[in-house]
């Protein structure tokens, strides 16, 4: 496994309704400091609970989450995820973005995301979690096919 990289998923309760715009501008600007950070990941909403799972290099990665931690838009932040992986599952993707159903976040919520000995996972395979992520991303990627940001 490369432990170069790190990821983390979570899920959080919106603090207040969110306009597109404001969603946008929140996007616009993960995307940016992403990109500067070499972080990549995706961002699931469904108008009020926040999906989130990202990777990088660890340093990056923990830069991220600290913003994240510290803004307004979100509360309740519930962790999945906080680890190695062995590699990256949305390398062209600062951050993709989805609106979600409810019932996808809540399977996402309670996937196992992290395995019980996670020394003996090999860098091919991936948690229930995140090939539940996969699944749902590419899915949706199928029927609204657009570029990588």
């Amino acid at each position: 496994m490369n432990s170069a990289l790190h990821a983390i998923a979570y899920v959080s309760t919106a603090t207040r309704s969110l306009q597109p715009a404001e969603i946008d501008g929140l996007l616009l600007d993960a995307r940016g400091f992403n990109a500067m950070s070499g972080v990549t990941g995706v961002l699931l909403f469904n108008g009020q609970q926040f999906f989130q799972y990202f990777e990088g290099l660890p340093e990056n990665v923990d830069a991220v989450y600290g913003r994240i931690r510290q803004a307004r838009s979100h509360t309740d932040i519930r962790e999945l995820m906080n680890s190695a992986v062995g590699h990256r599952q949305f390398d062209s993707w600062h951050m993709g973005f989805c609106n979600a159903t409810a019932t996808t976040l809540q399977e996402l919520a309670q996937a196992r995301w992290e395995e019980s000995i996670p020394i003996t996972r090999s860098s091919y395979e991936r948690t229930d979690g995140i090939a539940l992520l996969v699944h749902y991303w590419s899915k949706w990627q199928a029927q609204n096919p657009v570029a990588p940001a």
